[in-house]
């Protein structure tokens, strides 16, 4: 799995589309500080794709979260928060 620790990481892993990584250092404590959380986050790549009745696809939706307990949150939203994005 990937390891993040500063913004220029992050930002080359969303480029990426890699499947997973973990944030942690300060830039993990940065957002844990509008989180709440422990001291490293995981972070999803998903990509969906949307198919009409013909099975083509129409659509395609491709989101990073972070992972948070058994929750996810989207990591836009985190990073918009925090000041980052």
């Amino acid at each position: 799995m990937t390891a993040i620790t500063t913004v220029e990481q992050l930002n080359e892993f969303v480029r990426s589309k890699q499947p997973r990584a973990t944030i942690s250092g300060d830039l993990a404590n940065t957002l844990n500080r509008h989180l709440g959380t422990s001291t490293s986050l995981e972070v999803i790549y998903e990509r969906k794709e949307h198919r009409d009745m013909n099975r083509d696809v129409i659509a395609v939706t491709e989101v990073h979260w972070l992972q948070v307990g058994r929750s996810r949150i989207a990591l836009d939203d985190v990073l918009n928060r925090a000041g980052i994005a």
